[in-house]
């Protein structure tokens, strides 16, 4: 997200428009919460079941806190980068990439959406899981739903991610590394 920020702003720094500097702030900063929901993430992994059924709250809160961060800030992140692309862009119209991400927005919040319902009207109301005689767990209706709805959403979010590829391919960085006064050399 630095490096996407970094782009827009050598890219308005003659003209200084207001309106991309100030989404270009608030996507660097969403992208920003974005790293730090994926590490929520990745620290309270999925098993919120225990073997009676019921909630483990202590990893089940912090893991949608986390996935919240991700995909409900990174999905309106991929919104105010197309309103940037929008902005900056003259050729808009005629861009494939603008539509391309226009449509992997749209597919990934409904997804987001259809994952929220799934869950709401679904197994939230419902008693979270039966034990069969087997002892094993039959989870609720819209469980199924629910779970394929998000890994579409995961899925959707990284292509989206994808492509940037061409964006940063036509840039060039360059890192400016001044050592002067840390290390003198003794004799």
């Amino acid at each position: 997200m630095y490096m996407k920020y970094l782009m827009v702003w050598q890219q308005n720094r003659h003209i200084r428009d207001e309106r991309v500097d100030t989404v270009n702030r608030w996507s660097c900063m969403a992208g920003l919460v974005i790293c730090l929901g994926g590490l929520i993430v990745a620290l309270s992994p999925t098993g919120h079941l225990r073997k009676d059924c019921t909630w483990y709250w202590p990893m089940f809160v912090p893991h949608v806190i986390g996935a919240i961060m991700v995909f409900g800030v990174g999905y309106t992140t991929t919104l105010l980068h197309l309103y940037l692309h929008y902005l900056t862009d003259t050729r808009w119209k005629t861009s494939p990439l603008f539509y391309t991400r226009a449509l992997l927005s749209l597919v990934g919040i409904t997804a987001m959406i259809i994952s929220i319902l799934c869950v709401k009207y679904g197994f939230l109301r419902s008693h979270i899981c039966n034990l069969d005689a087997v002892s094993a767990i039959n989870y609720p209706q819209g469980m199924l739903s629910a779970v394929v709805a998000e890994w579409l959403m995961v899925f959707i979010f990284q292509s989206y991610v994808l492509t940037y590829i061409p964006d940063f391919r036509k840039a060039t960085f360059v890192l400016d590394v001044n050592l002067s006064g840390v290390c003198e050399k003794k004799e």
